[in-house]
């Protein structure tokens, strides 16, 4: 593992290219653009009043999800904000389409947007879920998947936002990620919507971690009529709150609070790694376009531990 920012709170991560970008926390919430060979460029967000929560970056340009209201779309190449849309809610995800045509963006209300990325225009919204949008993610097929607080996981078609079916019971639905055939969805689940508070922090100060039963990796064959139904994949013990598709559809990998990264078998659903050294939770993971490397992005309470890494998945200890 390769440590890329120590000491801070990660949110978030993606690949542009060879490039990492995160969205982290210090002094204030930053736009962090690691760079392949170090040079680390930064662009400010704002302040700690309000949590920048989900990023996706497509084209050279990164999509920011703030729970201000708004999305806000960053030229990494010129370094400045380019566009500005305010929700109607505070803003949980958002997600940016394979050939760069649309941007899907989720609010705490459960309202589902879908917009055009050349001109912002907005196309379609839906209420799509009965509380928080927790995830969003695109194929390459033509669909849009959404995970929500409420429990469920809806695939959409593009651009109409047409149902085309949905599984639910799922506790909370946290995270989703559409292989990229479109055949299959994962979702990172939890027994109820992950929340931070005094309570659970002082419990986590002494070392006690509590154990989610719901923490899971549901998967979903969804290239058959439903009703579909999910398996789940366990091994986290506190909720999932990332999954992400290795390029050839063969692999998952699942972040968790429970301060770790995990490696799935997507065919068999079969544990194939594990990868720890985090010292607080880990909220989000992105594969590289090779398939090579997972990128991860974690609180670090301690000034030298790993907030963004790199991890090899050839390097990725076995479980």
């Amino acid at each position: 593992m390769r440590a890329l920012s120590t000491g801070a709170l990660a949110y978030a991560v993606a690949f542009d290219g060879a490039r990492v970008v995160a969205v982290e926390l210090d002094d204030a919430f930053e736009l962090v653009v690691h760079g392949a060979r170090g040079g680390d460029r930064r662009y400010p967000i704002g302040d700690a009043t309000w949590d920048a929560v989900d990023l996706a970056v497509r084209d050279g340009t990164a999509w920011i999800a703030v729970r201000d209201g708004t999305v806000r779309a960053v030229d990494l190449a010129a370094g400045r904000e380019r566009v500005r849309w305010h929700l109607g809610a505070p803003a949980t995800a958002v997600a940016a389409s394979a050939d760069g045509r649309y941007i899907a963006t989720g609010d705490d209300a459960g309202v589902l947007c879908l917009r055009r990325a050349v001109d912002g225009a907005l196309l379609q919204c839906v209420v799509a879920h009965a509380r928080t949008v927790g995830g969003l993610a695109f194929d390459r097929a033509g669909h849009l998947a959404s995970a929500g607080h409420d429990g469920a996981a809806i695939v959409w078609r593009v651009p109409s936002l047409a149902l085309a079916g949905r599984v639910g019971r799922l506790g909370s639905a946290n995270a989703v990620a559409l292989s990229p055939d479109g055949r299959w969805l994962a979702v990172a689940t939890s027994s109820a919507p992950p929340a931070r508070t005094p309570q659970l922090a002082a419990r986590e100060a002494r070392g006690d971690w509590p154990r989610d039963p719901g923490a899971a990796v549901a998967i979903v064959r969804i290239d058959r009529p439903p009703p579909w139904r999910a398996t789940a994949l366990r091994g986290h013990t506190a909720p999932v709150t990332a999954v992400a598709w290795t390029p050839d559809g063969g692999r998952i990998a699942s972040a968790s609070w429970d301060r770790t990264v995990r490696l799935w078998d997507a065919r068999s659903g079969a544990p194939i790694g594990r990868v720890a050294g985090f010292d607080h939770i880990v909220r989000d993971v992105a594969v590289s376009a090779d398939g090579r490397a997972v990128a991860v992005a974690a609180w670090a309470r301690d000034v030298a531990a790993p907030a963004i890494a790199v991890v090899d998945l050839a390097d990725a200890p076995a479980r």
